[in-house]
């Protein structure tokens, strides 16, 4: 399996609350609606607590079966039929922060 991760940083200007109510509730039905050949969708929404700190605001697990549908995918982003969820991506996320990562995804 693979797993894209991408590190997600919400734009300046948004609130950690508007920020994670738009992801959950908006975007991320949206995702798992159009994103080709996605297998799980999973959001991660870092918690603010004393004392700690983390780089990112949350992130989010792609999963596809292989690496073909990964491709498949990747193919698709720079399609026209990908440009809804880019232009409801570019509300709330800082692309210019965040990151993406891809993984082979084991379980031992």
């Amino acid at each position: 399996m693979i797993k894209m991760i991408g590190f997600i940083r919400k734009k300046p200007g948004v609130s950690s609350d508007e920020f994670f109510k738009y992801w959950k509730d908006t975007h991320g039905p949206l995702a798992a609606k159009l994103v080709p050949g996605l297998r799980r969708y999973v959001q991660n929404h870092v918690l603010s607590m004393p004392g700690a700190s983390c780089d990112w605001d949350g992130f989010v697990e792609l999963y596809f079966d292989d690496f073909q549908a990964y491709q498949v995918f990747l193919g698709w982003r720079q399609s026209d039929a990908a440009r809804e969820l880019i232009e409801d991506e570019d509300k709330f996320v800082d692309r210019r922060r965040s990151r993406c990562l891809v993984v082979e995804h084991i379980i031992v």
